[in-house]
């Protein structure tokens, strides 16, 4: 069920419940905070009037709201970039809501093509065609729709003939050799589930058409600030950046590495990330260009200038994270970083060759050394979570410590902060914005805390001046002024769409918050 944790207390749910919870067409995808550019996935027209903020020029959403596209729809997982939100279904389709998953037009930024655009065919290269299949059709392509607002949606067709699975063989079999058997799962003959129906709002993102590997989907997807990586049914990794030049994805090659096998993938503020067994944590800045050649035999295809961060494989590498400049992982049950010079290794002014060591984060080796003295215990760190330069770490025992990355090594004595209501509280998941965090417990429930910048509506607790009246007495909140938002100072629960349901899974980043509920 994608990258994300599955909740629920196991002493109330067996794993048969957990499975059906989690393949159920009951979830339902909600996503709320900062409305620009349609990155919430529907209009502000078509959320309920109570849900939306009340002053100012730009209106928001303060409260989870329901994405109807996907309802009915089987969602594995959810992620969010700094401009929409990416949703995989659970039969490995891919979409983006908003105008596009990057901020405009293409360019050449870090992790994507550096030094030269991908190949894109002039109009006059392009042979004609009697009719496009849609607005968003141009010779067997999906292609974005670039910031155009619209006071309705529209709906496209989900697929054309180019980005089928596989034709029907039967098709082309006489009677006496037709095959009667049932179709596999993720075959790619008539699919039993709901089809997810496309909106100027919600869109679908394409494999490359590989002959290589038929039958492709989706397994596991994570998301940058402008870019979106996941890896396939055959533990390829694909890419949308700001280089490309439609809605399919690039195949990604690491160049003199063989493996059979990729653990995780992490996309980082400005850089991507994967942890390969007995190779080691991958981490790549940039890549090349999608050739005339790999375009036009549709296997777009480009090598990832790439290195491996130094005594990560032959060790036990329990989760890492990648952020902005920089990666931590668990080694050995500590936390360790590595630093990269992004833009100085991709524009080719820092020499690739003079990487820095990794190094431990002192301040959070040395407190949980301290923790386990004073608890006579055996803690180990197991889980990182994170967006931007802030992060979350998660020990065996149900500790939950933040951190912000720090300048130099000699600052990463700092220690971790400590927040009261996270300690051994059950929770299983720590997701962040640029100033907001939420938290999930294995029962369901979902808090926020931070900053809501400009009444964007991103922590999900209603409207500011009503959570303030309700507050005003405890010291949670502080009013940053008027047409400002507010500041939480402690997790507070976020109100369930519906009674008695449970949050499944959430993400976050920038102004914006999401995640899968099921109702009960």
């Amino acid at each position: 069920f994608g990258s994300k944790p599955t909740p629920l207390n196991l002493s109330n749910y067996n794993w048969k419940e957990l499975f059906k919870l989690r393949s159920s067409n009951q979830v339902q995808l909600y996503t709320w905070g900062s409305s620009q550019l349609g990155r919430l996935g529907y209009l502000l027209s078509e959320a309920p009037s109570e849900n939306i903020t009340n002053s100012g020029i730009l209106k928001n959403v303060h409260t989870p709201t329901n994405l109807v596209t996907f309802n009915g729809i089987i969602v594995s997982d959810i992620s969010a970039g700094g401009f929409s939100f990416q949703i995989l279904t659970n039969e490995g389709d891919l979409y983006f809501t908003g105008v596009d998953w990057k901020k405009g037009e293409r360019s050449t930024l870090t992790p994507g093509p550096f030094k030269a655009f991908d190949y894109k065919p002039t109009a006059a290269s392009i042979p004609h065609v009697e009719s496009l299949g849609s607005r968003r059709s141009l010779n067997g392509m999906l292609m974005p729709f670039m910031g155009r607002r619209y006071d309705r949606n529209i709906e496209v067709p989900t697929s054309n003939p180019s980005s089928d699975r596989q034709s029907n063989s039967n098709l082309t079999k006489p009677p006496e050799q037709l095959d009667l058997s049932l179709p596999s799962q993720t075959g790619s003959t008539v699919k039993h589930q709901k089809k997810v129906k496309e909106t100027n709002l919600v869109t679908k993102l394409l494999l490359p058409d590989n002959p290589e590997f038929p039958d492709r989907y989706i397994i596991s997807i994570s998301s940058g600030r402008e870019h979106i990586i996941a890896i396939d049914n055959y533990q390829n990794i694909i890419s949308w950046d700001t280089g490309n030049t439609s809605n399919v994805g690039v195949h990604i090659n690491f160049e003199g590495l063989k493996y059979n096998s990729i653990n995780k993938i992490s996309a980082g503020w400005n850089l991507l990330a994967c942890y390969i067994n007995h190779i080691g944590i991958v981490v790549w800045y940039s890549r090349s260009s999608v050739t005339k050649e790999s375009f036009e035999d549709n296997t777009m295809c480009s090598n990832a200038n790439y290195l491996i961060i130094p005594n990560t494989g032959n060790c036990k590498i329990d989760d890492f994270h990648a952020g902005c400049d920089f990666i931590l992982y668990i080694k050995d049950g500590l936390l360790m970083r590595f630093n990269l010079h992004t833009y100085g290794y991709a524009s080719g002014s820092t020499d690739i060759n003079l990487v820095e060591d990794p190094f431990p984060v002192l301040g959070f080796d040395q407190w949980l050394n301290n923790y386990n003295i004073d608890n006579n215990g055996k803690a180990s760190f197991t889980k990182i979570t994170g967006c931007y330069n802030n992060f979350s770490v998660f020990t065996n025992d149900g500790m939950v410590l933040l951190g912000k990355k720090v300048s130099t090594e000699e600052e990463s004595e700092e220690p971790p902060i400590i927040i009261p209501q996270l300690q051994k509280n059950h929770i299983i998941h720590v997701v962040m914005g640029d100033y907001h965090y939420m938290a999930l417990t294995d029962e369901g429930d979902l808090y926020s805390w931070g900053t809501e910048s400009s009444r964007c509506g991103c922590l999900g607790l209603g409207a500011k001046d009503q959570f303030i009246s309700q507050n005003s007495s405890n010291s949670v909140v502080t009013d940053l002024g008027p047409g400002k938002g507010m500041l939480v100072h402690n997790p507070s629960l976020v109100k369930s769409p519906s009674a008695n349901g449970k949050w499944l899974a959430i993400t976050a980043s920038g102004w914006n918050s999401g995640g899968i509920f099921i109702p009960k």
